[in-house]
């Protein structure tokens, strides 16, 4: 890594940064003034525009967009800025900018999602969507699906954080977001957990989220299976603003701490919790016998399947009724164990140890069976 420097005026800050073609371009100001550079890879910057307060700046559908206070305009990538495309209230701003195919959607504080049709190479406002109650924050496209994270303020410093998966529908040439449909919520008092960076790769979605005081994450939400599960640790209580992939190596930050980059350690310890199962039946069930299946496990690798019968054992993983059922510490294939308990629903864990953080043992599936009673 090598740094390369710019030209920016004394006192400014950088805002906002977009590859736009070969050139990055810069967005940078101290509060009353601004400009725009532009940032060759051999380390020439050049100053395009000084005229307004920029605040962000994206690259779309082989355009420019800048933010100037509460207002998107398309830039010419030269010395020419647009007349707003959208103004939005006073007070408010666009938080992020993504390219949904037919159209661009911009995400703003106002909490509405707004759609910018490309017409004979002008963006023109096509549609809104209104995210009641909430701050869009972030957004991406992926496979045909719209993601996007928002934030719920609270009293204090709590901030709950969503993500959301959409469809882009069209009516009456007016481009909306329809079956919205929530993934996820992080909800912990006096954090905020809001989501402010989505990253997209072939088969995940990526974010970021402030689980307490010293600790963040990266989650992965799963296209093929529409799992999510943190996947990334920083050992910093930070939002993570920013995230990207080079050398199939994640890096992101941490606000208030630094840049953080994907390591080939594995965590010591892991658990996936399932789903509650009571077997399409209120009545209870005499559970007879569960199992674990997994792959050929390395020297002082173990895969535990815990059990609870209590429903709400899912929101806790260090709930006192979770009991060890099966510990599979070595070989290969399925490891089972007759079960003796009665109850409505069964809820399962399974516990991932690695021996020394450099492999992980590989789980495939789990299996729970019960009998009715006889009373049924």
């Amino acid at each position: 890594w090598n740094p390369q420097s710019t030209n920016l005026t004394a006192g400014y800050h950088i805002k906002g940064l977009a590859a736009h073609g070969d050139l990055l371009y810069i967005v940078a100001n101290n509060g009353s003034a601004g400009e725009i550079e532009t940032l060759t890879s051999g380390g020439t910057s050049t100053q395009k525009m000084s005229a307004a307060i920029y605040d962000k700046i994206f690259s779309v559908k082989g355009v420019l967009l800048v933010t100037i206070g509460n207002a998107i305009h398309q830039y010419d990538g030269n010395t020419t800025v647009g007349s707003a495309i959208v103004t939005l209230p006073s007070g408010q701003t666009f938080t992020d900018v993504a390219d949904a195919g037919a159209v661009v959607l911009a995400t703003a504080t106002d909490g509405r999602i707004y759609s910018l049709k490309d017409i004979s190479g002008t963006l023109t406002l096509k549609g809104q969507t209104e995210i009641t109650g909430e701050q869009p924050t972030c957004i991406v496209e992926s496979q045909g699906l719209i993601f996007y994270g928002t934030k719920e303020l609270q009293t204090g410093s709590k901030v709950i954080g969503r993500l959301y998966r959409a469809s882009l529908t069209v009516a009456d040439d007016l481009y909306v977001l329809s079956q919205n449909q929530l993934i996820k919520q992080w909800d912990e008092d006096g954090i905020d957990n809001s989501p402010n960076a989505l990253f997209t790769t072939r088969d995940s979605i990526y974010t970021g989220i402030k689980e307490s005081g010293s600790t963040s994450f990266l989650w992965r939400y799963y296209l093929p299976t529409a799992g999510i599960a943190r996947y990334y640790k920083a050992s910093a209580g930070g939002t993570i603003n920013n995230i990207i992939n080079v050398d199939e190596k994640f890096l992101f930050t941490v606000t208030s701490d630094g840049v953080y980059q994907q390591t080939s350690n594995y965590e010591e310890e892991g658990f996936i919790i399932a789903a509650p199962a009571d077997f399409f039946t209120a009545e209870n069930k005499q559970f007879v016998e569960a199992s674990v299946e997994v792959e050929e496990l390395e020297s002082g690798e173990s895969v535990e399947l815990h059990l609870s019968n209590k429903y709400e054992s899912i929101n806790d993983s260090e709930d006192s009724t979770w009991d060890l059922e099966v510990n599979a510490l070595s070989g290969v294939g399925e490891e089972s164990v007759q079960l003796s308990r009665v109850a409505r629903y069964v809820v399962a864990k399974v516990v991932l140890k690695s021996a020394n953080q450099t492999t992980s043992p590989k789980f495939k599936a789990f299996r729970v069976r019960a009998l009715a009673r006889p009373e049924l």
